[in-house]
């Protein structure tokens, strides 16, 4: 079994020859919460550079100095570029009010645009499609150079967009002239990024005697790795609970397993031992269990309980960029989302307690893996059924709760009306409640991508109403010919581990905003 699983794991697959660059910009109008404008760079889904107009200087993380300091301009250009669209957007989400007859109100402009490359044979490719208030609304045809309406509201404004002349030949030179040439400048930085191999520093902590002892490894890279603990050199299974691979802020992860060692007399101790596999690795870390290795500790880091880090531009970007809905047009690639593309939890987080969170929602919550947390799920659950049981529930609820973590599928509603009356009924029985509101959103991979964009949109919404903590889960999607995705079981226990990270995410990343 332990083969079959390794297997599994380890399998690793040679990287693509195809490489992307994306510029992902989103304006905002109505959200004062939020900047106006905020601009990312992604190579092969690693994120370069972030800026947004409250701060109007570029942020990028650590491991681009060496870029920076071989492109000593690229920071200046990058700036101005962000500023002439924060400019452009400003411009072009005019004439989109015009043309729709809005006036006032929450309204969002969202653009994906860049180019691929293919390293093997050269070929390239370039695109760009803009979003509006949640929806497909635009796409440049880059043969023909003019736009193509998404929808019928678009129309007015692609004639228009098709006598900008000279923004066109901006788009040309920019993102299918410069755009490859860009590309492959980046590549080899990131290359170095993602193919590396280290090893993490791996701890047995305890916080008290009668605690189980955590194997807790950090700093390993990449996330490809197995953590067990054995007796006599045998995988053992009772007493053992698993946590789950969680980023860093440099781009290394970590991980623990916990074993319960009550029922363990201290002679026997020696029999344990905490083994780490890495793929890529041929020596296991293997570390025994005895008083000498032992850290006694007042900072429980069993389980979910970890110190978890997170670059603060980083954060940002992700945080506003997934907020609206941006993550769903990207390109979806083959096999699971990898962990650099996913928002890092953050840095100096206070300790994380899961016992005083309520998880309610639809089925899919009955199977996802916080086993602190108090988890109620109800199969084919509406928001008004929803609403119905957290009213049941409520007047039993222990007083040390005080979160609420509330998951929202696609199936609800079949209108917008009906989601927004819904929503705010639901929402106000929440508010009442004076605990803090996580809302968890759609997921892609079991339901429509359209249909998850627009409902993320009322929920962005509502939640920046009500002053809700929103969970965007639209980085859980995949490809149907995926190799990693073999059976439904399979597919339903990945969805189930994003959802359980996604939400841990945000929990950690409130704390540290609460601080």
């Amino acid at each position: 079994m332990r083969t079959v699983f390794l297997l599994l794991i380890f399998c690793h697959v040679a990287s693509t020859v195809k490489h992307s660059l994306e510029y992902l910009f989103t304006s905002s109008n109505g959200l004062w919460e939020f900047p106006e404008f905020v601009g990312a760079l992604m190579v092969d889904g690693v994120q370069l550079s972030y800026w947004d107009s409250n701060r109007k200087t570029v942020k990028t993380d650590d491991w681009m100095t060496e870029f920076m300091r071989d492109n000593p301009d690229h920071l200046q250009w990058y700036s101005r570029e962000c500023l002439k669209n924060q400019y452009d957007f400003r411009s072009l989400m005019g004439d989109i009010r015009q043309h729709l007859n809005q006036s006032e109100g929450v309204h969002i402009l969202q653009m994906r645009g860049g180019c691929e490359w293919d390293e093997e044979n050269e070929e390239t490719a370039s695109f760009m499609t803009y979003g509006y208030d949640g929806e497909d609304f635009m796409a440049l045809d880059p043969q023909q150079l003019t736009w193509r309406a998404l929808k019928p509201e678009a129309l007015s404004t692609k004639l228009v967009w098709d006598t900008y002349n000279h923004r066109l030949e901006y788009i040309k030179r920019f993102y299918i002239n410069d755009c490859p040439i860009q590309l492959k400048k980046y590549v080899p930085y990131v290359r170095k990024l993602i193919q590396r191999t280290v090893l993490p520093s791996v701890s047995l902590l305890q916080k008290s005697p009668s605690s189980p002892v955590s194997c807790f490894a950090t700093g390993f890279y990449p996330d490809r790795a197995v953590m067990f603990w054995r007796k006599d050199g045998e995988e053992i299974y009772k007493g053992m609970e698993h946590g789950e691979i969680l980023p860093n802020n440099d781009h290394t992860f970590q991980m623990s397993a916990d074993l319960n060692i009550s029922s363990v007399k201290p002679k026997d101790w020696k029999k344990y031992d905490c083994v780490f596999q890495l793929s890529g690795v041929e020596e296991d870390i293997i570390s025994r269990l005895d008083k000498p290795s032992l850290t006694n500790t007042d900072t429980n880091i069993a389980g979910f309980d970890y110190w978890l880090y997170v670059s603060p531009g980083f954060a940002a970007v992700l945080l506003l960029v997934c907020l609206f809905g941006f993550l769903i047009w990207r390109k979806k690639k083959k096999g699971m989302t990898q962990a650099s593309s996913r928002t890092e939890p953050p840095s100096s987080t206070p300790l994380l307690i899961l016992d005083n969170t309520l998880i309610i929602g639809d089925s899919i919550i009955e199977k996802i893996h916080l086993s602190k947390a108090i988890i109620k799920g109800f199969s084919g659950a509406t928001i008004p059924r929803i609403q119905e049981e957290l009213l049941k529930i409520l007047p039993s609820l222990p007083p040390s709760v005080s979160r609420i973590v509330l998951h929202a599928g696609t199936d609800d509603t079949t209108c917008t009306e009906e989601i927004t009356m819904n929503l705010n009924s639901l929402f106000q029985v929440l508010k009442d409640t004076g605990k803090t509101v996580f809302i968890s959103g759609p997921i892609p991979a079991l339901s429509g991508s359209a249909w998850v964009t627009h409902v993320n949109t009322e929920l962005c919404i509502a939640c920046t109403t009500y002053k809700f903590i929103f969970v965007n889960n639209v980085n859980i999607s995949w490809d149907e010919g995926s190799i990693f995705l073999l059976d439904a079981a399979s597919r339903e226990r990945w969805v189930c581990q994003m959802l359980t990270e996604n939400i841990l995410r945000e929990i950690c990343f409130s704390q540290h905003l609460t601080v």
